[in-house]
């Protein structure tokens, strides 16, 4: 509810001034999307719970009820053995309203045993004191008819 409240206010104020050139936070947010992967692909969980602030909502794929702090890895680093070899982004949309950032994208990866997993995420961050957070994550399938 904090998000959407967020996110309608922002567009009820018109979000950023036009003009103003947001293309480096926009890059910053894209770096940390890809550093959350790689957090993932190399186990680092203490990084990875780092990038999600204290108040984060989450709904991860396969998974009835949106969650709060303290489910984000355990979706992931919770399943015995999981391990990404390799993963693939391919960023779709990205806007800057003041310090929320909202990203979709779709994503692909390569586990051990060779198996292909694709999926849509949708990331939505908020810079507090100069650090960007995720305060909301949708995961869903590839499958455009869910």
């Amino acid at each position: 509810m904090l998000i959407f409240g967020v996110a309608v206010s922002l567009l009820i104020s018109g979000g950023v001034v036009l003009g103003q050139d947001r293309s480096g936070d926009k890059q910053e947010i894209w770096k940390l999307e890809n550093a959350y992967w790689e957090y993932i692909k190399k186990g680092e969980t203490s990084k990875f719970n780092g990038l999600f602030h204290n108040d984060v909502i989450i709904w991860p794929q396969g998974v009835s009820n949106p969650t709060g702090r303290g489910g984000e890895d355990r979706i992931i680093f919770g399943q015995p053995g999981f391990k990404i070899l390799t993963y693939s982004l391919n960023p779709q949309a990205a806007n800057l309203f003041e310090n929320v950032a909202i990203v979709y994208y779709g994503y692909s990866f390569i586990t051990p045993d060779k198996l292909l997993h694709a999926g849509r995420m949708a990331h939505v961050w908020i810079n507090q004191e100069g650090k960007w957070r995720i305060i909301g994550e949708f995961a869903g399938s590839a499958n455009l008819r869910e």
